[in-house]
């Protein structure tokens, strides 16, 4: 697999997007009708860097448009990617859904269709899918994104290469966080000039919102998917401190209204007096649990 480090990207990728900055759509799709939607072409190995706009043809894909491009080495040193910035910032509501695009190369391909998820800090997600598409023809790859099967994604923590099985929660990690998308352009070992097409990149949130960790809160609202807590409190857990602080606070109020009735009433110096060291001793209490 070409899990390799892109951290030298990422800076000249930022101006680049899946969609148009500010989407708020979780289904979002690159058709390439007319432009190459700011797509680029990049290699593992620095073969050519900077980076460098991926080419457009009208009428290459399916339909309409595509990305074109060609194989940049006559070795395997050099394996290139159609790579975007995108669909970017928090994606975790597309756990569970599902990552497509169509691929079509010259000849005979003999490479699986791979694809990277990377996030802002170089943190990467990477997935293979056999088999390795048809030859001069267009074919369909779905990604599925949870960890285990079907596509059984790795993680790297520094987008090098990687045999670690990804976990949900480095799924959840990549995904809040989400930079570019990366998918293989070199499908021919060996063979300079073969042709690689992509269209119909599609990036979709599961048919029915997730709840991961069950507490009631979608995945796409909830501030700590993997952590169940109540929506007041954005999904998260309310800690030990939280809730002492409300306790002690809860305490103080209802000394400071005992006092004042017993003042409005005229109550006995010695009551009000042990009011009062109730209340200020319930003010401790607050300062040191809040």
């Amino acid at each position: 697999m070409y899990a390799r480090s892109i951290l030298t990207f990422v800076a000249v990728l930022a101006a680049c997007a899946l969609m148009p900055a500010g989407a708020p759509a979780l289904n979002l799709t690159n058709s390439f009708t007319s432009s190459n939607e700011s797509w680029m072409s990049t290699s593992a190995n620095g073969c050519f860097d900077p980076p460098v706009a991926a080419t457009w043809q009208a009428g290459a894909g399916n339909p309409d448009g595509a990305l074109v491009d060609t194989d940049h080495d006559a070795g395997d040193l050099c394996p290139w990617y159609f790579t975007s910035v995108g669909p970017g910032g928090d994606r975790v509501a597309n756990y569970g859904g599902t990552v497509s695009f169509d691929i079509y190369v010259t000849g005979m391909p003999d490479r699986f269709a791979h694809l990277n998820l990377v996030d802002a800090e170089g943190k990467g997600l990477y997935a293979a899918k056999a088999p390795a598409p048809l030859p001069n023809t267009w074919t369909s790859f779905t990604f599925t994104l949870v960890e285990g099967p079907p596509n059984s994604w790795l993680f790297s923590a520094d987008g090098g290469d990687t045999t670690t099985p990804a976990t949900q929660a480095n799924m959840f990690d990549v995904l809040a966080n989400l930079n570019h998308v990366e998918i293989l352009g070199d499908m021919r070992s060996g063979d300079s000039g073969a042709q690689t097409r992509l269209d119909n990149v599609s990036f979709q949130e599961p048919a029915v919102p997730l709840d991961s960790d069950g507490d009631g809160v979608t995945n796409a609202l909830d501030s700590c998917p993997l952590e169940p807590g109540p929506a007041s409190n954005d999904g998260c857990p309310v800690s030990s401190n939280d809730q002492a602080c409300t306790a002690a606070t809860d305490a103080l109020d209802k000394a400071r209204a005992k006092l004042k009735k017993l003042k409005k009433h005229d109550a006995s110096k010695s009551a009000i007096k042990k009011a009062k060291a109730k209340v200020k001793k319930d003010q401790q209490a607050v300062a040191a649990a809040c």
